[in-house]
């Protein structure tokens, strides 16, 4: 069984059965979530993806070459505001010190990837590491003022273009408009992988 569908499973088993009442008011908890996406969609086809269990992975620290392309994600139930799960106090403060301002619910799993885009595989995390004072924790602050900083250079960049009245069709709006989409590239070099390779769920 794959990593991901360990914890499926754990999550599924942590709902301790449903009763028919409790599954309709969860699936219209998840109509109302989706909004007005749910609009013209098949209720059998809704049903079945509210009784669905997923995995939402949240980065706490994103593999990017300034980490050597090792990060740190909590791995959390994606309906757990829709159970109505309890807050996770322990949780929440791990993100909270890696620097997330999130609210985290129900149970949550920690682990530690290498992904260099060419190779993935799962490393150890130990206990002893769920401490603020954990490098890890050190080093997620600092890639989220990496980050900050370079989103207010982007930021300050376009709004001295507006203001000089430069286009990004003139000669030296583009110029300043390529110099803005590379601070961009760079900060988004630091982002996660969009989805974890699938050999590496495998692990």
């Amino acid at each position: 069984m794959s990593f991901l569908n360990h914890l499926k499973r754990h999550f599924k088993k942590a709902d301790g059965g449903k009763s028919a009442a409790q599954k309709q008011a969860h699936h219209q908890a998840f109509k109302a979530q989706m909004g007005d996406k749910a609009a013209g969609v098949d209720d059998n086809l809704l049903q079945m993806l509210s009784q669905q269990q997923l995995v939402e992975p949240i980065a706490l620290l994103s593999n990017a070459p300034a980490t050597g392309f090792t990060g740190v994600y909590m791995y959390c139930d994606d309906q757990a505001s829709i159970k109505q799960l309890p807050i996770n106090q322990r949780a929440t403060a791990i993100a909270e010190a890696a620097g997330q301002h999130l609210q985290v619910s129900g149970d949550v799993f920690i682990g530690r990837y290498f992904d260099n885009e060419e190779e993935f595989k799962r490393l150890d995390f130990t206990a002893s590491e769920l401490s603020s004072s954990a490098p890890w924790i050190s080093e997620a602050n600092k890639q989220i003022m990496r980050r900050s900083e370079r989103s207010g250079d982007t930021q300050a960049l376009l709004h001295r273009m507006q203001q000089q009245g430069q286009q990004p069709g003139t000669a030296a709006g583009a110029g300043q408009a390529a110099a803005a989409a590379a601070v961009v590239v760079e900060a988004a070099a630091e982002s996660p992988s969009e989805a974890e390779k699938a050999k590496g769920n495998q692990a």
